[in-house]
């Protein structure tokens, strides 16, 4: 039984266009390009508000700069309200596709990786959490995730 859905934050919940060149920019640079590009998914919000309607548990997995999830943190209150934690890159001082930042979210959570499902939307991430035995998936779209959680008998 799926006790936890575990997602990755940009590419899925939001749409930053451009996201690989604002690496070369400034913070400050780059911020300023995620306010003017950055889309939200209303679609995988209702999602994540259903799961946890049904008492499965949510968490976010995001490689972030401190000044970017403060951004995202300020900028979408959503985030920290639907997830029952987010786990930015920053705190944990744990980046995908490194093995220990699922194990970390199994350990503090007291999942087993049977119980969790997970999301990303780059490959090497996704096959990292299928390494620790977390049953995982590309994201290419809301409309097949929605083909896929009713696959898992999530909705």
């Amino acid at each position: 039984m799926i006790k936890a859905a575990i997602f990755d934050l940009n590419g899925i919940f939001l749409q930053s266009p451009g996201l690989e060149e604002g690496f070369r920019l400034s913070i400050k640079e780059f911020i300023a390009m995620l306010r003017r590009k950055e889309k939200v998914s209303e679609e995988m919000i209702g999602f994540a508000r259903e799961f946890k309607k049904r008492g499965i548990k949510v968490f976010f997995l995001s490689n972030s700069l401190e000044e970017v999830a403060r951004y995202y943190r300020e900028q979408y209150p959503w985030i920290d309200e639907i997830a029952d934690k987010v786990y930015f890159s920053f705190e944990t001082g744990l980046k995908k596709p490194d093995t220990r930042a699922w194990e970390n979210i199994l350990s503090e959570n007291d999942l087993k990786p049977e119980e969790c499902v997970y999301f990303d939307d780059q490959e090497k991430h996704v096959a990292a959490s299928q390494s620790v035995g977390i049953q995982a998936f590309l994201f290419t779209g809301e409309k097949d995730f929605q083909e896929k959680i009713r696959e898992l008998k999530l909705l």
